[in-house]
């Protein structure tokens, strides 16, 4: 960590032990980040400017219940979960579970308050 920490131009961690190990990190500034960065010392994730790019893929991937829950959102946005669950034969929990599941995957998103709000598809249409 100490070679880590001077590499990107940090100061080094305060390590402290007793009956156990605390490591403290200086919390880093704005201008801290920047200059770490634009140094090159950390690598950054390319980040595909086509929006939606690869989601496709991750369509393909859905399990059956995911791909009911997408279909149904994609064709109508204002669906409420209850609704999902009657159209889409699942249980209140499934939908709730899958839910969960296509929001990680960046598949889908919630606007808005719980009720009221709507949902919208994430695939750069």
């Amino acid at each position: 960590m100490k070679e880590a920490t001077a590499q990107a131009g940090l100061p080094p961690p305060k390590i402290r032990q007793t009956n156990f190990f605390t490591i403290t990190f200086k919390r880093l500034t704005s201008e801290d980040l920047e200059r770490i960065f634009s140094s090159g010392a950390v690598p950054t994730k390319h980040v595909s400017e086509t929006p939606g790019a690869g989601v496709e893929k991750g369509v393909e991937k859905l399990s059956p219940n995911e791909r009911t829950l997408y279909d149904l959102i994609r064709n109508n946005p204002s669906i409420s979960k209850a609704a999902m669950s009657a159209k889409g034969n699942l249980t209140k929990k499934s939908v709730e579970y899958n839910l969960v599941k296509l929001k990680t995957n960046g598949l889908i998103r919630h606007v808005g308050p719980d009720r009221g709000g709507y949902w919208e598809v994430v695939d750069g249409e």
